[in-house]
């Protein structure tokens, strides 16, 4: 009786060690998270630094936050001069933090491209600075989301087939999502867009050959348009004879409905993917998603 008990004792250890073992990911923004999520289902804990509906732009690591890139198994960030802090706190920790950058999963883009077509001029400065809004790009995200497959296979080697699987299938969707992009601006009228605000879609133009004109660069600081950058967007709309101006998600639309009013077009949304709301975390919005919906936006825009 009491070897059964022993034997029951056993299992039961056994068995509550196998279940309760769960990877802890951290993420630094919405895409990240998205991406992590989607990979590791319910074979690991996703944490996103970035808290639903704030600026991305302006985040400021708690002594939470970094406590808990310090305990995790994996921390999954972006890369790039707006997350320097985490450079700084690698190199200062006696922990041996196993990391993952989007920009070392792709080839970056120099922010400086942008420059020409932007109206405003660059508010801050930048020597060798890539773009980071990596994640704009389609054919970007099947790379990002088959590199996190790897990186956390070889952290859980168990699951490995799991994570390959889970990778597989929401690559899938932005395969699909791409070609229709492809097909869609391929017969659309027009090649061009305006954007009556930051322009952090320097990767997604890229993929598709289109041309564009912004007021700000994607990183851009001060989003306050001169009437000069007013002006100017006011003759490229009305030269280019487009019906829609663009603004990001988040974005006040100040100066998009403004240039919209002096040119009778309209104002459209375009989603940069940074963070999401409350709400639509709540109902567990996906990436792809977002940018299904910047698809109806661009079938709009160049027709």
């Amino acid at each position: 009786m009491k070897a059964i008990f022993k034997l029951f004792i056993f299992v039961v250890a056994f068995f509550y060690a196998e279940t309760s073992f769960c990877l802890t990911i951290v993420t630094s923004n919405y895409p990240a998270f998205d991406i992590a999520s989607h990979v590791v289902g319910d074979k690991a804990k996703v944490k996103v630094l970035l808290k639903p509906g704030t600026d991305a732009h302006r985040y400021e690591p708690s002594p939470k936050d970094l406590g808990a890139i310090e305990e995790c198994d994996l921390f999954y960030y972006t890369g790039g001069e707006n997350d320097e802090w985490i450079e700084r706190l690698l190199n200062s920790t006696s922990k041996n933090i196993n990391t993952l950058s989007m920009l070392d999963s792709i080839t970056p883009l120099s922010e400086s491209e942008a420059f020409s077509h932007t109206f405003e001029a660059h508010n801050h400065h930048h020597d060798e600075a890539f773009d980071e809004h990596v994640w704009t790009s389609l054919k970007n995200d099947i790379v990002l989301i088959d590199d996190f497959a790897k990186k956390i296979s070889a952290i859980d080697p168990k699951n490995a087939d799991f994570y390959k699987k889970n990778a597989h299938d929401y690559v899938n969707k932005f395969v699909a999502l791409d070609i229709e992009f492809t097909a869609l601006i391929k017969n659309s009228k027009r090649q061009v867009l305006v954007f009556a605000d930051r322009f952090p879609f320097l990767y997604f133009v890229h993929d598709y050959g289109l041309d564009y004109y912004a007021a700000f660069s994607g990183c851009a600081e001060d989003t306050e348009a001169s009437p000069k950058t007013v002006a100017s967007l006011i003759k490229k709309v009305i030269e280019l004879k487009t019906p829609y101006v663009l603004c990001q998600e988040f974005s006040t639309e100040k100066l998009a409905k403004t240039v919209a009013l002096e040119t009778n077009t309209e104002v459209l949304t375009f989603n940069a993917c940074h963070n999401i709301s409350k709400k639509q975390y709540q109902d567990k919005v996906e990436l792809i998603e977002l940018l299904r919906q910047n698809f109806e936006s661009l079938k709009k825009a160049l027709n």
